[in-house]
């Protein structure tokens, strides 16, 4: 499914290729095109055309027997695959803000289709999954994860393929997949307990964690917080098990250091009877929200690049022109050789004939200068 989601995003790329190789966008720029104009209207139009095939890859998908779609809300698939396709087609919007030769467009689209494609098959491999929970790779790496580093989670916001993979995962932990549970999680004996049941929205808010048998359904604990310097990580996380304050029983101290839940009346303790603390795998509606801005911040990187890397087209920028004044005003500094009387004298002429007068006119193509005054 990643396959044929991310190749329609790359397609995207061709089309704004091909208009700058034929200069159409130099000459709209020409015509005072602004340039965010230009990518928002782009975007939509893909915008569109990806709430089309999220509605159809979801009702598709609802009609197979894989529980994983089929017991599975039908707006939730929807929305999934509509935020990773504008996320990874903003992507591909940046990469053609930056070349429009057909063998870089080509080489880009066909590196970014074959990393996507190899990430999410490699990462699904059992020998890469966990031993303890979290078992699976989109959880134990999540942006929640206290055990990931920061440049780890900057890398990982930045991928849009993750978090549509983290979404199938959440979905997958609820429903199973064609009959029941995966082999990777009835591996564990608490998960494997609890039945399979329909995601819908109330499940789309919800924290990743365990849920203990059909008495528990509502009791969730998180997953269990042993990491290097801790008191039980010096034991090996030995007998951990779950204890709740109830009547009879009071949780111990969270030990300094640690992640401890504290939504819950329960978490984690060693065998000693030190709590080991737990921490949450992030819901859908956080990968929703991580594509929505990848979306927003590559757009704002095509709309910078495309100006930059914009020579052949006369309009070429220097990697500093956000903080020029004049590139938001559309008032250009006076040279110091540039009398005042002279450009005085020519706006009074355009004011008294109702004309266009240019001053100081230049167009240049890539390292040629045509015309110069």
């Amino acid at each position: 499914m990643i396959f044929g989601l991310t190749i329609s995003a790359v397609f995207a790329m061709q089309l704004i290729a091909q208009e700058k190789r034929e200069g159409l966008l130099g000459l709209l720029r020409m015509t005072g095109l602004r340039e965010s104009t230009y990518w928002l209207s782009w975007m939509l139009c893909f915008a569109v055309a990806y709430m089309l095939s999220g509605f159809v890859t979801a009702i598709v998908g609802g009609a197979t027997s894989v529980e994983v779609f089929n017991m599975c809300n039908l707006g939730v698939h929807m929305l999934a695959a509509f935020f990773y396709s504008t996320a990874s087609c903003a992507f591909i919007l940046m990469g053609a803000a930056a070349v429009k030769e057909p063998w870089a467009v080509q080489g880009v689209q066909f590196v970014v289709v074959l990393f996507n494609v190899l990430f999410q098959s490699f990462v699904s491999q059992s020998w890469l999954r966990n031993s303890t929970s979290p078992m699976d790779f989109w959880t134990a790496s999540s942006m929640r994860s206290p055990d990931v580093s920061i440049a780890s989670k900057i890398a990982i916001f930045f991928f849009p393929a993750f978090h549509y993979g983290k979404i199938i995962q959440n979905i997958y932990d609820v429903t199973g997949v064609e009959g029941g549970r995966s082999t990777m999680h009835g591996l564990d004996p608490r998960l494997a307990k609890e039945p399979v049941r329909h995601y819908n929205w109330s499940n789309v808010h919800q924290p990743v964690g365990w849920q203990f048998g059909d008495e528990y359904l509502n009791e969730m604990i998180g997953f269990e917080a042993c990491f290097e310097n801790t008191p039980a990580y010096d034991y090996g996380c030995r007998g951990i098990v779950k204890a709740c304050t109830n009547a009879t029983y009071t949780l111990p101290e969270c030990p300094a250091g640690v992640f401890c839940n504290t939504e819950s009346e329960c978490d984690w303790i060693d065998f000693r009877g030190i709590r080991v603390g737990s921490w949450y795998g992030d819901p859908v509606s956080d990968s929703f929200w991580f594509l929505i801005l990848d979306t927003l911040i590559f757009l704002l990187a095509a709309w910078y690049l495309a100006q930059v890397f914009s020579a052949g087209t006369g309009s070429a920028k220097p990697f500093y022109f956000p903080f020029l004044p004049s590139y938001w005003t559309g008032i250009a500094s006076v040279g110091i050789d540039e009398t005042e009387g002279r450009a005085a004298q020519e706006k009074e002429f355009s004011l008294q004939d109702g004309s266009t007068r240019l001053l100081k006119l230049s167009k240049s193509y890539a390292q040629t200068t045509a015309l110069k005054e």
